[in-house]
């Protein structure tokens, strides 16, 4: 049975209710890019309870037979009814001397009979780490801590792996030059996370090349100490003590209180990322007490002490998610909270249901996702958020999606040409019409790209409404741009989505001053009233402020903006921005 304290980033949630279970083994096969099997292969099935790393565990390891078959006797535990990487979910990861590593993750209700990996030409990387004053680091450990891309022309790489923890997978220790090179690497976008005692340990290595030296540093790390104590004084033992820093989301250090409630953290950073003086929100869990949320805060480098959490009897906080109109339950519903506890976070077991313990006191409550597989649009009519004085040995509650739920489906279909042959290779770009909330994204539809016979696969699209795909060639001679409507549960495209010729712009582009001179700009295609995330493409005006690029859709509308308006900066709409048809339809 795995920990029943469930966590979310940075979120710590008592979910008593949800109950983990059995739910089968995984078997598979390793090949190679050939398809031939590969024997001596090493599979390991990692447990992702958390991104933080907490929980995370090696579950089991195991070689391939003669025939490339494996097979696992651990059976697959899960703690939440969700079942998307949000919550905790298996990983296989094949490593063999000869090959990069691949992986597959196995979430809840999506157990593939037979999971089958494909190992391809590894690639090496040379990294460097230091302290921050340049000093090399020896001892310090290097591994792969995120590989994938949803858009990357090898299928294989397009899953999201993750591996907070280092299990010996594609990792290495640095020399006395702080250098160290690790292979078995697969040849897509990777990040690479260090370590070593005495330091904080993080995501030193955020992008690679696989060229040259890739160069890393970590921080001297600061502690801190004290003491869990009930109101009688006495100490409480077993208490995890949760340290969340303000300005970062999915990085916390924990610890448990010892028999005298004493506990002590490492790896605390001693400034944040504005160099200010760092500060932490310190949060307690345990089954039956509760206790304040704390701001502490690190000055002068000096480690923290004597930081007191005082325990009290908690009150159960105990709910149910309900769909609106039909009032029925939604098993795997994401619930918010903030309490005097702190943050919170749930999700609903199959009878719809959750539970919380907390510090008495005021509290709120709010509906936050639905279950993975559907979705609900933004801003519906349901109570979906709830404030409560909470009191006494429990208080119940009911919270309603915002609207009723729809389906999602993994869409299917094919990108062509005029003369019907595939486009293969090139990324795909998907955008919803109106906003809505799914399990894990706000109104956001993953990019993808088509395979070598021009097929593509998106995930979890909205159905029963109309969505927006842009896809181009990448000497962007043709491409494709417009809103299409999905039937409700629609999974596949009926017909292939043909790829026109392209055209040049033939517009001046304008502010309220007169035409933009040799400006740099970047523009994105509009489907619908929304533009691609993914999706930037830098241009420049001539000398009298045409835009000089091909490769456009006659009659579709482009967001143009300056340049230097970072889209992530909040006064990126203060420089000049448009949207405007580049190139008119018929032309």
């Amino acid at each position: 049975m795995k920990l029943q304290a469930v966590l979310w980033s940075s979120l710590w949630v008592l979910a008593s209710a949800v109950s983990a279970q059995a739910d089968g083994k995984v078997t598979g096969d390793v090949v190679d890019s050939m398809g031939r099997p590969v024997e001596g292969v090493d599979v390991t099935l990692y447990y992702h309870h958390s991104w933080t790393g907490y929980g995370n565990e090696v579950s089991e390891r195991t070689r391939t037979d003669q025939d490339g078959k494996f097979a696992f006797k651990h059976e697959l535990d899960y703690e939440q009814e969700a079942h998307e990487t949000y919550t905790d979910y298996y990983v296989v990861i094949a490593k063999h001397p000869d090959f990069a590593i691949a992986w597959s993750l196995v979430m809840r209700d999506k157990e593939r009979e037979t999971v089958h990996l494909k190992l391809h030409e590894p690639k090496s990387q040379t990294f460097r780490l230091t302290d921050t004053d340049g000093k090399p680091l020896k001892g310090a450990r290097i591994w792969l801590r995120y590989a994938g891309n949803r858009e990357d022309v090898n299928p294989s790489y397009r899953e999201q792996l993750s591996v907070p923890d280092d299990i010996d997978l594609s990792s290495g220790t640095t020399d006395e030059n702080g250098q160290v090179t690790i292979g078995n690497l697969p040849n897509t976008r990777a990040r690479f996370s260090a370590s070593l005692k005495g330091y904080t340990p993080e995501l030193a290595f955020r992008s690679t090349t696989f060229e040259g030296v890739a160069n890393g540093r970590l921080k001297r790390e600061v502690t801190a100490s004290g003491i869990v104590r009930l109101a009688s004084g006495r100490p409480l033992p077993g208490a995890v003590v949760w340290f969340e820093p303000t300005w970062i989301v999915g990085y916390v250090r924990y610890t448990k209180s010892d028999a005298e409630g004493r506990f002590e953290v490492d790896g605390l950073f001693r400034r944040d990322s504005r160099g200010n003086d760092a500060r932490y929100r310190v949060k307690l869990r345990h089954a039956r007490f509760a206790a304040r949320e704390q701001l502490v805060e690190i000055t002068d480098d000096v480690p923290l002490q004597d930081v007191t959490l005082d325990a009290v009897q908690g009150t159960l906080v105990r709910g149910k998610v309900l769909e609106p109109d039909t009032d029925q339950p939604l098993p795997g519903a994401r619930i918010q909270g903030r309490t005097a506890s702190g943050s919170l976070n749930a999700y609903a077991n199959d009878r719809g249901e959750f539970s919380w313990l907390v510090v008495p006191g005021p509290a709120n409550f709010m509906f936050s996702s639905p279950p993975a597989g559907v979705y609900v649009r933004s801003g519906g009519s349901g109570a979906t958020a709830k404030s409560v004085n909470v009191q006494g040995e429990q208080v119940e509650l009911v919270l309603y999606a915002p609207s009723k739920v729809l389906p999602l489906a993994d869409l299917t279909g094919k990108l062509v040409l005029p003369d019907g042959s595939p486009v293969a290779g090139v990324p795909l770009h998907a955008v919803p019409t109106h906003s809505f909330d799914s399990a894990g994204r706000i109104s956001y539809i993953p990019s993808t790209a088509t395979n070598q016979d021009g097929s593509f696969l998106l995930d979890a699209v909205p159905t029963g409404t109309a969505i927006g795909l842009y896809a181009e060639t990448k000497d962007r001679k043709h491409a494709f741009g417009r809103v299409i409507q999905l039937a409700e549960g629609q999974a596949t495209l009926d017909e292939p989505i043909v790829l026109h010729p392209t055209h040049a712009a033939k517009i001046v582009i304008r502010d309220d001053k007169g035409p933009l001179v040799e400006k740099a700009l970047k523009i994105r295609p509009i489907m619908g009233s929304r533009w691609p995330l993914t999706y930037d493409r830098s241009v420049r005006t001539d000398k009298q402020g045409r835009i000089t690029a091909g490769g456009l859709v006659p009659g579709l509308k482009y967001f143009v903006r300056d340049a230097k308006a970072n889209l992530s900066d909040r006064s990126w709409s203060e420089k000049f921005h448009t949207e405007v048809v580049l190139v008119p339809e018929g032309e």
